[in-house]
């Protein structure tokens, strides 16, 4: 027997939107965790009908946030919020727990097209996930062992428009010698509602993959994490989990891709300094490379 709870839970975070840039609660000087979000009402405009912004009450199912006229607000209240999801079977048996990412955004379009994106990355991994316990003959002896699968996600960044998310998965298959553990980013452009991808940051002609395998593996190196050098050359399939943060461009290799498992994942931090000769000057990460100019 299989049962699936989805519930809808609030993070304690609001993030207020300033003519496309905004302010993320890591920035604030207090943030209480708890079920009711942080609204910052200082320096903030109510919707044109007067009325504070509210969650979404708790759902039985993870609907989108419904689809509206968006409200011409100078500034919108913006709420991050989290989907949890809990599934137990007992045969197979499996667990499966984690939470991803919302936004409810005064029924802004831009906040549903990043829902459907959000929900379409846990969505594809439980599925490939239950693909593999139900590859597990039942007469083996791994009938009897448990299998999980555990998610969760962070902001990165959440400003100038932009909302960067990292996920953290983990996973374990009965039989296994170890548990695994991967990541996915997901980065935003919340004024134009739709998801960035990593050429986009760099002009059109640039050796941008050389730049950054050229920039972690130096890293690496130095600091004694690199046991395969395949895993960061100058392909596109060593970068495909990457993050916009305040101070740079955040990648992430995982366990086996230029280091052993006992290692761990590998993280780089790519200063927008060192990026600045082949990025898009009219790109997304144009205001992050004006802030980095600021004394």
């Amino acid at each position: 027997m299989v049962h699936l709870r989805w519930r809808r839970w609030v993070l304690a975070a609001v993030l207020i939107v300033f003519g496309g840039g905004c302010s993320f609660a890591h920035r604030l000087p207090a943030v209480i965790l708890g079920t009711q979000p942080v609204v910052v009402m200082e320096g903030t405009a109510l919707p044109e009908n007067g009325e504070t912004p509210q969650p979404a009450a708790a759902a039985e199912t993870a609907a989108p946030v419904p689809t509206s006229k968006v409200t011409a607000s100078p500034q919108a209240v913006m709420i991050l919020a989290a989907i949890k999801i809990e599934e137990t079977s007992e045969a197979p048996s499996f667990d499966i727990r984690g939470r991803y990412p919302a936004l409810e955004w005064d029924a802004d379009p831009r906040a549903d097209t990043f829902n459907r994106a959000a929900e379409r990355i846990v969505q594809r991994e439980i599925r490939a996930f239950k693909e593999g316990v139900y590859k597990i003959p039942q007469e083996s002896p791994f009938s009897e062992l448990s299998s999980f699968l555990e998610f969760d996600f962070s902001p990165t960044a959440s400003e100038h428009g932009i909302l960067a998310i990292k996920y953290e998965i983990s996973f374990y298959m009965a039989g296994a010698a170890h548990p695994g553990h991967y990541a996915y980013a997901l980065n935003y452009d919340l004024q134009n509602g739709r998801v960035i991808e990593l050429d986009e940051l760099f002009a059109e002609d640039a050796q941008y993959l050389e730049m950054l395998s050229e920039t972690c593996l130096e890293d690496l190196r130095e600091r004694g994490r690199l046991e395969w050098e395949e895993g960061a050359l100058p392909e596109e399939e060593n970068y495909q989990v990457w993050n916009i943060t305040p101070d740079g461009l955040l990648i992430t290799f995982d366990e086996y891709q230029v280091a052993s498992y006992a290692a761990g994942a590998q993280t780089v931090m790519i200063p927008y300094t060192t990026l600045e000769p082949v990025l898009n000057p009219d790109g997304p990460l144009r205001e992050f490379l004006s802030s980095e100019a600021q004394p």
